[in-house]
């Protein structure tokens, strides 16, 4: 390695630890676009993916046009989130279930061996049967399933609505412990 390349791999190492901090929840609501694009695609090239998401997410936040490419509503977020999750890693696969009828949560993803699970319950602030009511946050559950069929919780967390960051870390970290190799 010549020496400049050391110094762009250091520069660039340096950049992608600063940018991956907390700056995203005072900065990305003032980048248009193309520059959160631009932000979010370098870091998810360079390893850093829930870091991207959260730069999306926030700068989503300030697009009030309903006609921005990155205007989303927090469940919308989440949705894409997994979508890109799943297509990162072909080895999981995500199911649809309603946790009132016996359902881990109201999306799980599965690894293709079917025995480890990431589900996600959104906590609303109305009652299920209300057509009202909106996702204030989502509890998600990491388990894996036991030589007698059942299933053994791991670990927990929850995010709310304005806050999807614990939620996206958790499911990257888990995605590629069990996703498999990443995608193309």
């Amino acid at each position: 390695m010549n020496v400049q390349t050391a110094t762009e791999a250091s520069a660039l190492s340096e950049f992608l630890e600063a940018w991956s901090g907390g700056l995203s929840a005072d900065l990305a609501t003032k980048l248009t676009c193309t520059e959160a694009d631009a932000l979010a695609r370098l870091l998810r090239t360079h390893g850093r993916p829930a870091s991207a998401a959260e730069w999306i997410n926030f700068h989503s936040r300030g697009d009030d046009d309903e006609e921005d490419a990155h205007h989303r509503t927090p469940a919308a977020a989440m949705g894409l989130e997994l979508d890109q999750l799943t297509a990162t890693y072909p080895d999981l696969f995500q199911e649809f279930e309603d946790p009132e009828e016996f359902g881990a949560g109201h999306v799980v993803l599965y690894s293709l061996d079917g025995r480890q699970r990431f589900a996600i319950t959104e906590q609303c602030d109305k009652p299920a049967d209300d057509e009202t009511r909106e996702p204030i946050a989502w509890q998600w559950e990491i388990s894996h399933r036991l030589l007698s069929g059942g299933w053994q919780r791991d670990t927990t967390g929850e995010s709310a609505a304005d806050d999807l960051a614990p939620f996206i870390l958790a499911a990257w970290h888990w995605a590629a412990a069990h996703g498999g190799p990443r995608g193309l």
